[in-house]
């Protein structure tokens, strides 16, 4: 089973000192920065930017701002000021390597590790449990609906025009739109800020419904 291939970094990667884990997939890429057990950074093209992020989670835009013109790090600041609590940090941490690594879940994966001399953006503070974060994603990844598992960030759809979108798929309405707009999957999840298993429900969720449909295939 492809989800349970991540598990099996666990067995293959040394977990000590600093180093950069990439992960690929056969669409995307995910890179964790390790220190001996914890993931301490991470980077993927599908992770909305830093400070949009904490900025929908509830931070005042203008905190964020200059946070961001003091350490583009961004959380630093924002901790040593006390305008983000420990554990709300923490929480927004760990949804972005979820986020990072969800798309990546039902694809076949190769890996390379990198010993690192230093690692200059480490986000000082925050780490996440390496083992515990790749087992929760492994049960959220099972959670997306069987039809999305082969849905990739380069996959595109086609929003069916509609009046409205019916009371019970509200919630893919954003998602809609996006498609409607020409966003990939990927760009839906890091201009929604969306968690992958979440954009995989309501994307199921339209397709059921009629609202959005496969891209037809260009015969030359």
């Amino acid at each position: 089973m492809k989800v349970l291939n991540v598990l099996s970094v666990l067995d293959s990667v040394p977990l000590c000192g600093l180093q950069q884990l990439t992960l690929r997939g056969e669409d995307g890429t995910a890179t964790l920065y390790l220190e001996g057990p914890n993931i301490v950074g991470v980077e993927s093209e599908v992770l909305p930017d830093l400070g949009t992020a904490l900025t929908r989670a509830g931070l005042d835009p203008m905190d964020v701002d200059l946070a961001e013109h003091e350490d583009r790090r961004v959380w630093p600041p924002l901790l040593r000021k006390g305008l983000l609590a420990p554990h709300v940090a923490h929480a927004q941490f760990a949804l972005r390597v979820t986020q990072a690594l969800l798309p990546l879940a039902w694809q076949d994966l190769t890996w390379t590790v990198t010993p690192l001399a230093a690692y200059a953006d480490r986000v000082d503070g925050l780490s996440l449990d390496t083992a515990g974060t790749l087992y929760d994603m492994v049960w959220l990844a099972m959670t997306i609906p069987g039809a999305r598992r082969a849905d990739r960030p380069s996959t595109r759809l086609r929003a069916v025009p509609a009046s409205s979108v019916p009371e019970e798929v509200i919630a893919g309405g954003a998602v809609y739109l996006g498609v409607m707009h020409g966003w990939t999957l990927g760009q839906v999840a890091a201009r929604l800020g969306l968690r992958w298993d979440d954009l995989s429900r309501q994307v199921n969720a339209l397709v059921n419904s009629g609202l959005l449909c496969p891209v037809p295939v260009q015969v030359k």
